[in-house]
């Protein structure tokens, strides 16, 4: 389930109150994760920001390249299989012509 994968909660509109407020919200989010989230241990950052005023963007996308990299490249199980059907199909099946008018 999505639940279970690594989350990063990004507070918006931060920007519209004080930054004490925002981190105090922030903790207690933290404090209160394991009531909050189905699968608390899944929230591995909560980033404060404001996306019209362009904050905490930076930290957002920096926090998102960093889980990224710390996932592993294919999962066990996980197979990408080809379509040879879509490979092998002949084109002339068609034709695109152009009408005037």
């Amino acid at each position: 389930s999505l639940s279970k994968l690594p989350q990063i909660l990004f507070l918006n509109k931060s920007d519209l109150m004080l930054k004490e407020e925002a981190d105090a919200i922030k903790q207690e989010i933290e404090a209160e994760k394991r009531e909050i989230f189905a699968n608390p241990d899944s929230l591995v950052k909560i980033v404060c920001g404001s996306a019209a005023a362009h904050t905490g963007v930076d930290e957002l996308k920096n926090s998102i390249f960093e889980l990224l990299a710390s996932l592993p490249e294919k999962e066990e199980g996980m197979q990408l299989l080809e379509d040879e059907k879509a490979f092998q199909h002949p084109d002339d099946g068609f034709a695109v012509s152009r009408r005037k008018g």
